[in-house]
């Protein structure tokens, strides 16, 4: 499942182990549940896992949404699979249990092997969402898996991107000269005699400063996340390289051809892991020399994060961010009480 635009979701530890990994998005219309379920092919129980169904339960009871992306090693000619095992039939009776639907379209193989190409991943979506989920697809790029990418599109606006400015990046000698020619002459201390006057003074200063901050440093909107900061263009010649393999290999299905693509995967593996040991070695070398609170700082300003989702006294996860506050708040308030007066 490919997410292309920015979204901020919280991870629902109580609802997340090895195999499901349970997030939470918060928006106008709605919470959204997203599920990532790996299904293991030896399970004695079947599909789908106990924790998956847990999350439905919750979920359910929370009225939220939900949509799934699975690799449910099991086969149903529903979802487009070449015939139906005895685990398709037990996911399939699951799905219609709990009124999902399915959104796979076609029978395009989204798991691909020298020697094997099968419908072994599902999409699933709550009857509420599944409208709103269009044009899914089997996308033809490398993913670097035996297992492609899926992807669809969700109806709606996505939330809009909020324009900063940059201090960094302001024009200090143009909002200097700028300043000049906004701010009026400097007036008489005899000039200032009531309140009222200082007060329309330092508004007609305050919008200076401003209007000369708008025009020396100009809003920006940003583009999109970039490379990662350890992403390298060696790095992007072995991903090609290995790219044009994968390609050669699924166009001749000759073994001599699958094992060098299996190569050239181990080996960006290898250096892609290495980029990040070298980057994250540098990170922490660069602010080892700070005090601990402006080290603290330059952290998060370089990877800011949201607050997530925490667990209380007792041991109880959180389920929104209002949750959240109110354990915050409890915890370094604990003598707080919610109150209308207001004191004089």
């Amino acid at each position: 499942m490919l997410v292309r635009n920015e979204l901020t979701v919280f991870l629902l530890p109580n609802f997340s182990n090895a195999d499901v990994v349970t997030a939470k998005l918060e928006c106008d219309t709605g919470n959204i549940w997203l599920v990532a379920a790996y299904m293991p092919h030896d399970d004695e129980v079947g599909p789908p896992p106990a924790l998956l169904r847990r999350t439905l339960e919750e979920a359910s009871r929370n009225g939220a949404d939900v949509i799934i992306g699975s690799d449910a090693n099991s086969r149903h000619s529903i979802w487009g699979s070449s015939d139906t095992n005895t685990r398709g039939e037990s996911l399939f009776d699951f799905i219609i249990s709990e009124y999902l639907c399915i959104c796979n379209r076609g029978n395009s193989p989204t798991f691909v092997t020298a020697g094997r190409e099968e419908v072994l991943d599902l999409t699933l979506a709550s009857h509420r969402i599944a409208p709103l989920i269009s044009n899914w697809r089997v996308i033809d790029d490398h993913s670097f898996s035996d297992h492609r990418y899926i992807g669809f599109s969700i109806d709606g606006e996505g939330p809009p991107r909020k324009s900063f400015r940059n201090p960094r990046n302001t024009d200090w000698e143009g909002y200097r000269r700028k300043l000049r020619q906004t701010l009026p002459r400097a007036p008489g201390v005899d000039t200032l005699a009531t309140a009222d006057v200082v007060d329309g003074w330092v508004e007609a200063f305050s919008s200076a400063c401003i209007t000369a901050l708008e025009s020396s440093c100009p809003l920006k909107t940003p583009k999109g996340r970039g490379k990662p900061q350890w992403w390298t263009l060696e790095l992007s010649e072995i991903r090609a390289s290995c790219r044009r393999l994968f390609n050669k290999a699924g166009r001749s299905g000759l073994p001599d051809d699958w094992v060098l693509y299996k190569t050239g995967l181990s080996i960006y593996k290898s250096e892609l892991r290495r980029a990040k040991r070298i980057s994250w070695k540098s990170f922490c070398e660069k602010v080892e020399g700070f005090h601990e609170s402006s080290r603290f700082r330059r952290i998060l300003a370089k990877n800011p994060v949201s607050l997530g989702y925490l667990k209380d006294v007792d041991g109880k996860w959180a389920l929104s961010s209002e949750e959240t506050l109110q354990m915050l708040l409890n915890a370094h308030f604990p003598s707080n009480t919610s109150s209308t007066e207001v004191p004089l």
